[in-house]
């Protein structure tokens, strides 16, 4: 779904004057910033309707089929604050399962389920959401806003005008794929080339429809950092990946550590340094 900087600014210039607290509702969450306004842009223009044949409710679309509503339609579309706080607690609960915002803005749209078989399945989740670019198009709406309304979260690499490009660290792995969800930052000394490696060859080995990352570096300050210190996430050589290889494949894929699911999948990559070459494999709880 296509939008103009100019229909989307003017959107943004409308609401924010009916409803200034929206940033406040991200501010105290710690949402990303514009968030909410670039998925209300997406899902309603910026207005507070009854849409999708009667199910979608307000700004956000709260689907009253699916969700329990506090009260009558007539009351939630009288309350457009519970209406952001609500669709806050859906985006921060969906990037707890799945870890990354690209798959939050995904589920947000398809649904959990949706999500979690894409990602099973090696595939982008986006693939799974309305007209296949629902994340990628709020995405895109959320960089918009803060360039045009001059956001200190704003991008300041130079930009195109509909998209703001990814900054690549491999042929298919995006910087902020490795990002660490906690500051945003990369390992002082960059991702490892070698895990990188290993990552484009288990792509084309065995993830056709693209290799998504739940998880690459985690600074000190990291919550799962602070319960499991010395790992190797912490050093910048490790990822999460979707449950698709087996142990074996990733083994051959050059994986030094290996952290696998309880049917025997891969979760855990890493390039940790191994007495003679070998390759450490173990149970993996989600704090490898």
């Amino acid at each position: 779904m296509r939008i103009s900087d100019a229909d989307l600014l003017a959107q943004y210039r409308r609401a924010e004057k009916e409803w200034p607290w929206v940033p406040a509702v991200e501010r105290a969450v710690k949402l990303p910033p514009m968030l909410l306004w670039a998925i209300a842009s997406r899902e309603t223009n910026m207005r507070n309707v009854v849409g999708d044949g009667g199910r979608g409710v307000g700004i956000w679309q709260r689907d009253r089929v699916s969700n329990v509503l506090p009260g009558s339609v007539e009351w939630y579309l009288a309350h457009p604050r519970r209406q952001a706080e609500d669709a806050a607690a859906m985006l921060l609960g969906a990037h707890s399962t799945f870890g990354t915002w690209h798959a939050a803005i995904a589920a947000y749209n398809a649904g959990a389920g949706a999500v979690r078989k894409a990602l099973t399945a090696g595939v982008d989740p986006d693939s799974r959401t309305t007209q296949g670019d629902y994340a990628s198009d709020v995405e895109s709406r959320r960089v918009r806003l803060l360039a045009m309304t001059g956001h200190p979260a704003a991008p300041t690499a130079t930009t195109t005008r509909s998209a703001m490009p990814a900054v690549m660290l491999s042929q298919h792995f995006a910087r902020a794929e490795f990002a660490c969800r906690h500051c945003g930052a990369l390992p002082r000394g960059g991702v490892s080339l070698a895990l990188l490696r290993a990552l484009e060859l288990a792509r084309t080995r065995h993830y056709p429809g693209g290799l998504p990352i739940a998880s690459g570096y985690r600074c000190p300050a990291h919550r799962l950092s602070q319960a499991t210190p010395s790992s190797r996430h912490t050093k910048g050589d490790a990822a999460d990946i979707p449950p698709v290889m087996t142990v074996q494949q990733a083994k051959a894929c050059g994986f030094k550590g290996i952290g696998f699911n309880s049917r025997g999948l891969v979760v855990h990559v890493d390039m940790r340094p191994t007495l003679l070459g070998r390759v450490v494999t173990f149970p993996d709880a989600g704090t490898a």
